[in-house]
């Protein structure tokens, strides 16, 4: 996901973890956006829960810990490292581990928020349909997805909708 654990030289955390469902960038996030160059090169609605207006926004409101910053690594990632001392991203976010390798392969995860994925074999952005296009971990990849930010929480709601 696309939260933001910042750490100084020495391994220690800077500040609280600010989780991806956070909306205090969103004026960083607008002004991003707005920028037709960020689009282009990116192929995504910039939103607040992404990590780069997470960090303008320390940029701008806490600026010491921002000059102090040498690693940000998403909350996941940095469990991962407070157990092990090692740095390293486990599958779900490397994109292989799933099996998703080339055109036509995707998956579902359901969870707190959901992920519709697919790969692709080319950069095929579509920004404005808010699907977002990332770079697959396989060189000359990429893949898209859908994100529903309360999945489960939608099959429970239906999943009790009684029959008409």
């Amino acid at each position: 996901m696309h939260g933001a654990v910042l750490q100084d030289k020495a391994g220690r955390v800077l500040r609280p973890s600010i989780l991806r469902n956070g909306s205090r960038s969103h004026a960083e996030a607008a002004q991003l956006d707005a920028n037709p160059i960020v689009r282009n090169l990116s192929g995504n609605i910039v939103f607040p829960g992404f990590t780069a207006p997470k960090l303008m926004w320390v940029r701008t409101h806490e600026p010491d810990i921002f000059a102090a910053a040498t690693k940000v690594l998403l909350p996941k990632d940095y469990l991962n490292f407070w157990l092990t001392g090692r740095y390293w991203t486990e599958m779900s976010d490397a994109a292989c581990g799933v099996g998703a390798l080339c055109e036509g392969q995707g998956f579902v995860s359901l969870g707190t928020s959901g992920v519709l994925l697919a790969a692709r074999d080319s950069f095929a952005p579509m920004p404005a349909s808010a699907v977002h296009t990332f770079c697959h971990a396989i060189p000359g990849t990429w893949y898209q997805m859908g994100v529903i930010l309360a999945a489960t929480d939608s099959l429970n709601w239906l999943g009790n909708v009684p029959e008409a």
